[in-house]
């Protein structure tokens, strides 16, 4: 890119506006909404210790958020422990950092807490791209 950065960023295009942008000015490298990177400032200002983790994530070949179902770790159809969940993610690659139920997203949920989880629920992992 212009500046030589040796990451991408990619975020949702929310308007058409955007999408027109990004087709009229050619900028294929990456497109990110002006609240992300002022949300990503904020946090780092206010913990410094979190810049390895945002270059991890910030990096094209770093590790990425993903969205996987519960079905793919063994994890679904019986009530099992955050603790427990979190062990299964671990031991494929994966860091299971919430899940999405019943459209509620619970972000670092208490590792004691039980939940029943199914095919229509999703974790909230980090992992490398390239993890089978």
């Amino acid at each position: 890119g212009k500046y030589n950065l040796k990451y991408s960023i990619t975020t949702e295009l929310k308007t058409e506006k955007s999408k027109q942008l990004v087709q009229d000015n050619d900028m294929t490298d990456y497109v990110i909404a002006s609240d992300t990177v002022a949300k990503i400032l904020a946090q780092y200002v206010e913990s410094p210790e979190l810049r390895e983790f945002f270059v991890e994530l910030l990096s094209k070949d770093g590790n990425v958020l993903h969205l996987r179902k519960p079905t793919e770790f063994s994890v679904d159809g019986a009530i099992h422990s955050v603790f427990a969940i979190r062990e299964k993610l671990f031991s494929k690659g994966y860091i299971c950092i919430g899940y999405i139920k019943d459209g509620d997203y619970v972000l670092n949920p208490d590792g004691d807490k039980e939940i029943y989880l199914d095919e229509s629920n999703d974790l909230i992992v980090i992992g490398r791209n390239d993890i089978e």
